[in-house]
């Protein structure tokens, strides 16, 4: 992943919110359905990078609780997961 798509998501998971409000506002106003559905829309488009966020995060927390610097580096066996504080396996903990 790039350092650009992760900022356009960022951007669009903290405007798409505020444009998804202001759409169902002026529909209101207007009395468009057209404008009710892009609203709705705008609201549906800010899952996606709030899911990408989250998956980014629990990615990059799997590596810090672990120390891998990858998912496969050393997949022989579960034993290899073990918490970087006590020492036990993580399947044991």
């Amino acid at each position: 992943m790039t350092k650009k798509i992760l900022a356009m998501a960022l951007v669009v998971a903290a405007l798409m919110p505020w444009l998804a409000k202001e759409k169902r506002r002026l529909s209101a106003a207007t009395s468009s359905a057209a404008l009710r559905a892009d609203a709705a829309q705008s609201a549906l488009v800010t899952a996606a990078p709030r899911l990408l966020w989250s998956l980014v995060v629990i990615v990059c927390s799997f590596r810090r609780y672990t120390g891998r610097t990858s998912e496969f580096e050393n997949f022989s066996s579960t034993e290899s997961f073990v918490c970087r504080g006590c020492g036990k396996p993580l399947l044991n903990h």
